[in-house]
């Protein structure tokens, strides 16, 4: 049985493969997985075919990387095991991680070096807020367009919920920001103004408060928490 050796870093899209021991070059490496640059979800789905066709006899995949992409090679392997009848393929976990616990270390290093740093501005709050903003799981995803464009009426069907007033006209003037909090029982809006400071709030949030929101001229932001 040959035994095949990948590993795969999903933040740099980089990837190794040996086979029985010899590590493949480049351009074999890209030839049986996938161009330079990819993702190991783009090409898992033949990288067993394109294996079977390389060694001509059953193999074992011992890999490296994390846990998604282990979850994708044995899914990919579990549609195509039909496929190869007289050949058997098994795959092993290496070395395989959780993202989060890449990330927490990644932390507790950041603050080891901080701590230990003899460079004052690795200290400074700045670069600490920079780095908690970088490792933030939040993303965000803008929705921009004409007055009365149907923006409201999207956000509302993503959400499932008549959170934003849909009208044609301007009736979300000001910012709002929608925050995904897992469990909560309902929508909750607080308005800001552009000091940050708490103008006005609404628990659960209706349509009235969220009219009341935007009407008011020192409103800034409008901050909206939900499931």
């Amino acid at each position: 049985m040959n035994t095949v050796y990948l590993s795969y870093n999903p933040y740099t899209k980089e990837k190794t493969l040996s086979i029985d021991g010899k590590e493949q070059n480049l351009e074999q490496t890209c030839s049986l997985c996938g161009p330079v640059g990819s993702e190991l979800s783009e090409w898992c789905n033949h990288f067993y075919e394109e294996i079977v066709n390389f060694c001509n006899d059953s193999f074992e995949v011992h890999f490296t990387g994390i846990q998604r992409d282990y979850d994708f090679l044995e899914d990919a392997l579990n549609e195509n095991q039909r496929k190869f009848n007289d050949v058997k393929i098994t795959l092993h976990k290496e070395n395989v991680v959780q993202v989060v616990d890449r990330l927490s270390n990644l932390k507790e290093l950041f603050e080891r070096m901080r701590k230990d740093s003899p460079f004052e501005e690795l200290k400074a709050p700045s670069v600490k807020a920079l780095f908690e903003k970088a490792t933030d799981s939040k993303f965000e995803m803008a929705v921009v367009a004409t007055m009365s464009s149907g923006k409201s009426t999207l956000i509302n069907a993503l959400v499932g919920d008549e959170i934003l007033p849909a009208r044609n006209e301007a009736t979300t003037a000001k910012i709002a920001k929608v925050f995904d909090e897992d469990g909560a029982p309902t929508f909750v809006g607080k308005c800001f103004d552009d000091k940050g400071n708490e103008l006005d709030k609404s628990n659960p949030l209706t349509l009235e408060a969220m009219n009341r929101f935007n009407d008011n001229d020192n409103t800034q932001e409008i901050d909206i928490y939900g499931y």
